[in-house]
């Protein structure tokens, strides 16, 4: 995946909102900004930066802790007071760590650490980019399926390829709409009190799975983190084995658990270490199923990542034995 080629898609049609105090990064973060977002407004402190969101809307505000008269934390919470949706992401310092808790408080949850770099950087724009358009997406389907006709995939144009922006229809299972999937499940009494106390432990796993992704980017990913990783799918499939209709991501998770369990991460070259990246995009697509299915209960299928989850770990496997791809490009939901 090339992130800008993939963010320059996603970000086309977004605004931008940052407020840093450090002119020069300030300016810098504008710069590099204005290359894929439809507008980008930025502000010098806090105060300024309410003053500037609340005279428009924007789809994500990028914002520094500190910062004179009004800091990112009382920033956050005035926002949110505003729009509770409203989708932040907070640059902060190795110093700043003990704020974060109050953010996650709030309902933030993407974060950038200072020292960083322009991949890292993109990469977490790219990140909420596919989560709002996504979100766009799916209002947009539920839409759609009031109207009795049928649609062809909506596809968006990019440079050299194009990308699959809408849920398809996957050929080896009948779809089911997670509101018929919870009347179903709710009806099984034995199914539903199996899973109904192991939601909040499904969220919880998913979080840990998150805080070792983030050493892939750190160069901290060994050994010991894999299986730990692997410790985590195993336990969400066997939660998913409660029920009937999981059958399918409960492969992909044991799948996924053994490939990773069995790798020798000490062995590979800096080549073959760079591929575990594809692990970060594969993460995002479980954690994007688990609150579609299980949170926001917004899916209108409950299948639709199970295909291009199937067909990531696979070249994730390839690209780590240096295999021949089947298919040239990662899908994108």
């Amino acid at each position: 995946m090339n992130i800008s080629k993939e963010l320059k898609v996603f970000a086309k049609d977004l605004t931008l909102l940052i407020v840093e105090d450090d002119k020069e990064l300030n300016n810098e973060l504008v710069e590099i900004s204005n290359l894929f977002f439809k507008d980008v407004k930025f502000a010098y402190d806090g105060k300024e930066g309410l003053e500037v969101y609340k005279q428009k809307h924007f789809d994500i505000v990028l914002s520094d802790i500190t910062m004179p008269h009004v800091n990112g934390i009382e920033l956050s919470k005035q926002i949110k007071n505003i729009n509770s949706n409203q989708n932040i992401i907070i640059l902060s310092a190795h110093s700043e760590i003990s704020h974060l808790i109050n953010l996650i408080d709030i309902g933030i949850k993407q974060f950038v650490h200072k020292p960083f770099s322009d991949e890292e950087f993109l990469y977490r724009l790219l990140k909420v980019c596919e989560k709002i358009v996504l979100s766009k997406d799916i209002q947009e389907d539920k839409k759609d399926k009031e109207v009795p006709v049928k649609k062809e995939i909506k596809v968006v144009e990019t440079e050299e390829k194009v990308v699959e922006t809408k849920v398809q229809t996957m050929t080896n299972h009948i779809p089911l709409d997670v509101n018929d999937f919870f009347a179903s499940l709710q009806n099984d009494t034995v199914a539903w009190g199996a899973i109904a106390g192991d939601i909040n432990l499904l969220l919880e796993l998913n979080e840990d799975f998150e805080s070792y992704i983030s050493l892939i980017y750190t160069n901290k990913l060994n050994n010991n983190a894999l299986y730990s990783i692997s410790s985590i799918l195993k336990k969400m499939y066997t939660i998913l084995t409660q029920i009937a209709a999981m059958s399918s991501m409960t492969n992909v998770l044991f799948n996924l658990a053994n490939f990773v369990e069995e790798v020798d991460y000490s062995q590979l070259n800096d080549e073959q270490k760079n591929k575990f990246k594809i692990l970060e995009f594969i993460y995002d697509d479980i954690s994007r199923f688990i609150e579609t299915v299980f949170v926001y209960k917004d899916a209108i299928d409950i299948h639709y990542l199970e295909d291009s989850l199937n067909s990531s770990i696979e070249q994730l496997k390839q690209s780590i034995y240096n295999l021949p791809f089947e298919e040239e490009e990662l899908e994108l939901f």
